[in-house]
């Protein structure tokens, strides 16, 4: 019996990452989560499997103790899974609970941490001699990552990389619709894009004779135009409106971003599963699928956009059978049994 955990994702925003593999391993399994992630909770009911949820408090770190004392210190598997760690209240849980957890085999899969184990000196000691103690196997989803961990953060250890795994099993390839080629954008940085790249790097002529639209999300923000050119949309308050503003899109595009280049992205396999490509910066995860697939377009800064533009057609990307192999789950879940 495996045991994953993840009491840190809420509202279901790890929904398709964390079942995909749960739907792999199937009744060999318990899951632990947040309450308030009921589409995945649903999902394990439905099924049969094994689950347990955590009450979520008002404050972060009386939720993070409490999930930590409920579903990982009593926890009764040998094999325990973190599915997204924190980089220091549980960190610091496990250094104090040492003497009565040592005996069991940990991996744990690190998302956006990081930045902050690179320019946080104290978070990085505290992580690493978690590390010291516990020797869990590190994965991350990037081979760009692997690089940057042993490099900056855990000099001379090994870290796991495994390809962010695609949701073929959920979603279907679509096909575009569009009289116009649709670019949108569904970072919580819309307005920060808007005007940093938009007003002062492109240029509009381009986008009108290229029948380009760009859509964004912003929070709260009802759909409206700003120009001909630029719509504004609510932020998709559930995933089936997240996953029709991601199939409605001919190219999902992504900003120059530090925090987006030292991370996965889940939304890049989100897009690349329905078949929709991405423009995106030449770092990190972005590079790391170019290289190996061919797929994407990356450009180095804002300037590029406008010789990328006019190159634009509205159709989809071939999945290829490689891509679906290479970014399989069960690559991810073959490591927690090594």
């Amino acid at each position: 019996m495996i045991s994953l955990i993840d009491i840190l994702s809420r509202n279901n925003s790890h929904f398709f990452f964390n079942y995909s593999i749960l739907n792999e391993i199937k009744k060999k399994v318990n899951y632990c989560c947040l309450e308030n992630n009921e589409d995945i909770i649903d999902k394990c009911k439905k099924e049969n499997i094994e689950i347990k949820q955590v009450k979520v408090s008002a404050y972060y770190t009386l939720t993070t103790v409490t999930a930590f004392l409920k579903v990982v210190l009593n926890n009764p598997s040998k094999n325990i899974v973190i599915l997204a760690i924190d980089n220091l209240i549980m960190p610091l849980l496990f250094v104090v609970f040492f003497p009565f957890m040592k005996k069991k085999k940990y991996s744990i899969i690190l998302h956006n941490n990081y930045l902050t184990l690179k320019n946080n000196s104290l978070k990085r000691v505290l992580f690493k001699f978690f590390v010291f103690l516990y020797k869990p196997k590190l994965i991350v989803l990037s081979p760009f990552l692997k690089e940057e961990y042993e490099k900056e953060v855990f000099c001379n250890l090994s870290i796991k990389s495994v390809f962010h795994q695609n949701y073929s099993n959920f979603l279907e390839p679509t096909f575009s619709k569009n009289k116009n080629i649709i670019i949108s954008s569904p970072s919580s940085h819309s307005k920060i894009i808007f005007q940093s790249t938009f007003l002062n790097h492109i240029d509009f002529n381009i986008v009108k004779e290229s029948r380009i639209k760009f859509r964004f999300v912003k929070q709260n923000e009802n759909n409206r135009l700003f120009n001909n050119y630029i719509e504004y949309s609510k932020r998709p308050e559930n995933s089936e409106k997240y996953y029709s503003f991601i199939k409605a899109a001919d190219y999902i595009f992504f900003p120059l971003s530090k925090e987006a280049n030292y991370r996965a992205s889940g939304v890049l396999m989100d897009a690349l599963t329905v078949g929709v490509n991405f423009i995106g910066p030449n770092v990190g995860h972005f590079k790391d699928i170019y290289k190996e697939f061919g797929l994407g377009i990356l450009y180095d800064k804002y300037e590029d956009l406008n010789n990328i533009l006019p190159k634009l057609e509205n159709k989809r990307i071939e999945i290829t059978n490689r891509f679906l192999k290479e970014t399989n789950v069960k690559k991810l879940i073959n490591l927690f049994y090594e």
